[in-house]
């Protein structure tokens, strides 16, 4: 990714006023999906009609307390705004090329330490890599989400990880994924049978 600009790539400011221009009776909902430790998991919807009954798009973010400068104070509203740029990309708010938003591409300037908990001082062992078992689980579970929502799921994992994130899991994300996957599905369980 080096050599990217960011002024090459638009804030999620610019594609919500898009959005609004577009669909000024619109709507756009945001939802803690998960806080847990020093983690944050936003979902965004968007809906074209005050009526509309399922939303347009969506888009999922994540954010870890003081993994940046911005996080040590705002990691819940960096990640709000994440999750909104993520949904606007995928309703088609984003130029050809340039799906990330700039914030998203800030964090990918700030390098991979970025999107980790900072590690204990204290702590002299690597992390120990994911196993086999645990990826496959990860697949699994990515693979009986409904289309929409494994779609989703997958740019979110990806983002928070870069390219190749199944490949680079450590065992205790691999463990924090399997059940942020599994609440996602009992999520969705509870919707159907509601």
């Amino acid at each position: 990714m080096a050599g990217f600009k960011l002024s090459d790539y638009e804030p999620v400011e610019e594609r919500l006023a898009k959005f609004w221009a577009d669909h000024p009776d619109g709507r756009v909902v945001t939802e803690l999906v998960e806080r847990e430790g020093n983690e944050w998991i936003f979902r965004t919807e968007l809906y074209r009609d005050p009526d509309d009954t399922r939303p347009y798009s969506t888009g999922y973010a994540q954010e870890i307390d003081g993994s940046t400068n911005v996080n040590k104070t705002s990691a819940c509203e960096n990640c709000e705004t994440s999750s909104t740029g993520r949904a606007l990309a995928n309703a088609g708010y984003a130029p050809k090329g340039k799906r990330p938003s700039r914030e998203e591409m800030e964090k990918v300037q700030r390098g991979p330490q970025s999107r980790s908990a900072p590690r204990d001082p204290g702590q002299d062992s690597a992390p120990q890599p994911a196993s086999d078992e645990a990826k496959g689980t990860i697949v699994e579970l990515l693979g009986a989400l409904p289309e929409g929502e494994r779609q989703a799921a997958n740019e979110t994992l990806e983002n928070s990880g870069g390219l190749g994130w199944l490949d680079v899991l450590t065992a205790e994300q691999a463990s924090r994924t399997i059940g942020w996957l599994r609440r996602r599905h009992d999520a969705l369980r509870e919707q159907v049978e509601a």
